[in-house]
């Protein structure tokens, strides 16, 4: 009996061990921004101003607009085509992600988060180039492409990646613009 529960033990131990090293983390892109002397209340109304007139359709595209919590959840995706010869066909398409925003005074914090790829080419009998969540531990996922070879999904896998790190910077940027700068209608002096 004895034996019994150190080999269960060993067993459920050594299965633990392979699961974690087989775990998969997708790409978190985080940022905090400072904004001084700046009230979580004024910081909210800025990003709401900005969400609200930068989205064609910001009913879709913002999931949450928390004012008491000072948070805001936005679903949207950015254009991916592949500098790579002969690679823009095949894996072109949209990067989705969300944006997690949180406000305190003096500052808010900015989360990329749900990072995925997927293909605008249609499935045949090929199969499909989604190229699914993209990873911050995986060289490439174990993606089947006709005529593809490994090494040209890994440059690929790899520009989605700096794509979506490229698209987060230029986000904070705008979003550093359109907080720092107070509307005519919130400036104290009109």
């Amino acid at each position: 009996m004895f034996i019994m529960k150190k080999i269960i033990t060993i067993l459920a131990f050594m299965m633990v061990i392979s699961f974690t090293a087989n775990a998969q983390t997708p790409i978190v892109l985080s940022k905090v921004i400072q904004v001084d002397s700046t009230k979580a209340d004024q910081i909210y109304e800025r990003l709401e101003l900005y969400l609200t007139n930068s989205f064609s359709r910001p009913e879709k595209t913002i999931q949450l607009k928390d004012k008491q919590n000072h948070q805001f959840i936005v679903k949207t995706a950015c254009l991916f085509k592949s500098v790579k010869k002969n690679a823009g066909n095949i894996s072109g398409g949209l990067i989705y992600y969300t944006l997690n925003i949180a406000c305190r005074d003096g500052r808010y914090k900015v989360d990329m988060i749900d990072i995925r790829h997927e293909s605008d080419r249609t499935r045949n009998e090929w199969g499909s180039c989604d190229f699914g969540t993209l990873y911050s531990d995986v060289e490439c996922p174990d993606k089947k492409i006709a005529f593809a070879t490994k090494k040209w999904k890994i440059e690929i896998y790899n520009e989605m990646k700096d794509t979506a790190k490229l698209e987060f910077e230029a986000l904070c940027n705008v979003l550093t613009d359109a907080t720092k700068k107070a509307t005519l209608s919130q400036d104290s002096n009109w």
